[in-house]
């Protein structure tokens, strides 16, 4: 159906979200910013999709102190799998775009943002591990203190102050995730208006469809001993002298006589406000057909 195709813009937008999350892959995608006296220059945790990069071994010696378990790429399954569902969503994207199909849109959005939530909340899970089961017999104790750093923004860590944000992977990523629901409303959008178009092209069709019939309506022979007149209700006996016309909305009205179709003309009664469209006199050749002798007059 038409209203499930893709128009060339959403097309587009999902091309772009495919390239962008391809580059995501190589990228680091969230980064931890650690600043304190002793540091005045920081130190960087970068999150990539398939490994950890930064100044890792400083902070693994950091960590020893407080009691936090060191920071290994190979310790995280999630590396292992993350790069592989990043590049199986670019290209859904591609396949969607090529297909143009809005329900796969539809699909697509839903699972995108389930991922991602999914992440997100793996992403917390894991500072909390780390900040919270610390070694009992680190040298540096401190009752009730946890050093899990914020899911995203600023946390007070000791003399260190931690900042978590995204990296430029992360933001691609969340630019791929804005593309898609823009293609969204683009599509949902496109999908009502042509709804709505054939609903008014169907109304249409039907009203020249009853205008049609309603023109098409032409003089219908009458018959004796069964038409009545009209105007004045009695049966038609005589074909000699009957009339006939017809309305503009295809009623057709019988007379046993002229004289009745011209008191209705000039003295219309409230039942009969009639706009006449054609009105016929009975005419008969040798053979006794009944003919109409087609227009006689129009009113309004």
């Amino acid at each position: 159906m038409a209203k499930d195709k893709l128009s060339r813009p959403v097309r587009t937008l999902l091309v772009i979200g495919a390239v962008a999350l391809v580059i995501v892959i190589f990228v680091p995608m969230w980064r931890i910013d650690l600043v304190a006296p002793q540091y005045p220059e920081g130190l960087t945790l970068l999150i990539y999709t398939h490994k950890l990069g930064g100044n890792v071994d400083i902070v693994n010696g950091l960590n020893h102190y407080i009691g936090m378990r060191t920071l290994h790429t190979e310790d995280f399954v999630e590396f292992s799998i993350l790069p592989y569902m990043i590049g199986f969503f670019a290209l859904v994207f591609f396949i969607v775009a090529i297909l143009g199909n809005r329900r796969l849109l539809n699909i697509l959005l839903i699972v995108f943002i389930a991922f991602g939530i999914m992440t997100m909340f793996d992403f917390w899970r894991w500072e909390y591990n780390y900040g919270h089961n610390l070694n009992p017999e680190a040298p540096i104790i401190v009752p009730g203190m946890a050093y899990d750093p914020p899911l995203i923004g600023y946390k007070q860590l000791l003399n260190f102050s931690a900042y978590s944000i995204p990296s430029t992977g992360g933001w691609l990523f969340m630019f791929a995730g804005v593309l898609l629901v823009v293609s969204f409303i683009i599509a949902y959008r496109n999908a009502r208006k042509i709804a709505a178009n054939k609903v008014l092209l169907t109304a249409q069709a039907l009203a020249l469809a009853f205008g049609l019939e309603s023109c098409s309506a032409a003089p219908q022979p009458i018959l004796t001993g069964k038409d009545n007149c009209a105007y004045c209700t009695m049966m038609v006996t005589d074909l000699r002298f009957t009339s006939e016309l017809v309305t503009q909305k295809g009623r057709i009205f019988k007379f046993d006589d002229s004289h009745c179709l011209i008191s209705l003309e000039l003295y219309p009664t409230p039942k009969f406000k009639l706009t006449v469209t054609t009105c016929c006199l009975e005419v008969w050749d040798d053979a006794m057909k009944w003919e109409p002798t087609g227009l006689l007059f129009r009113a309004c």
